[in-house]
């Protein structure tokens, strides 16, 4: 205990209270970066992100068609196409 650390005060609750005012600090940085002007908008394509991919992934920042090329890419694979294929068109979610 320092000093000037009132000595009734548990460092505990100390610690417990500064936990939470960084989550609630992190909690609104990431608030206030979805809310900017085109945080909506897909960061490979450039084009609007469906209003279910927002509710289903609030942090996404590609649209699926996007995010499936990247993913499929880092295994060394292209996305599937055509009938049957798990893939799914920007529009789909539209």
């Amino acid at each position: 205990m320092t000093d000037n650390q009132d000595p009734r005060v548990d460092p505990l609750d100390l610690a417990e209270a500064l936990a939470e005012r960084e989550r609630a600090a992190g909690v609104a940085r990431v608030a206030a970066a979805l809310a900017k002007p085109g945080a909506a908008d897909c960061w490979d394509c450039g084009d609007r992100l469906s209003a279910a991919r927002r509710a289903a992934l609030p942090s996404a920042v590609r649209c699926t068609a996007c995010q499936e090329r990247r993913d499929f890419a880092a295994l060394g694979r292209r996305a599937p196409r055509g009938p049957g294929a798990l893939s799914l068109a920007p529009g789909d979610f539209q």
